[in-house]
């Protein structure tokens, strides 16, 4: 099993399991308290262009323009649904990028489940 299979079916039994259970709710905050406090590390998401199906709404997600830092903030927006709303989402696709300053941009991503 591929990685990214491992982590879809690790996402699944989150989704499946956050209407369902208080406590699963309540460990996968201090899971994301953990991966953003600690350890400052975020789902690995795969990038696509036009596969999958759409997952809710486009986010806009601001950032500061150097190198990664755009994938690093839309990991941490995107591990903060999965793990605290129960979103089903294991891929990103870019839409567009706009850039606010020199050192600021806007980048809209739609989340997709491949």
């Amino acid at each position: 099993m591929s990685p990214f299979e491992e982590l879809s079916n690790e996402i699944d039994q989150i989704s499946k399991l956050h209407s369902k259970s208080r406590l699963v709710r309540v460990l996968r905050r201090i899971e994301y308290w953990r991966r953003r406090y600690w350890t400052n590390e975020t789902i690995p998401f795969e990038w696509v262009g036009e596969g999958g199906a759409p997952v809710g709404e486009p986010i806009e997600v601001v950032h500061m323009t150097l190198y990664d830092m755009m994938e690093h903030q839309v990991g941490g927006i995107l591990t903060r649904k999965i793990l605290l709303e129960g979103l089903r989402v294991n891929a990103v696709q870019k839409l567009g990028f706009e850039r606010l300053d020199q050192w600021h941009g806007k980048t809209t991503v739609q989340p997709r489940w491949v």
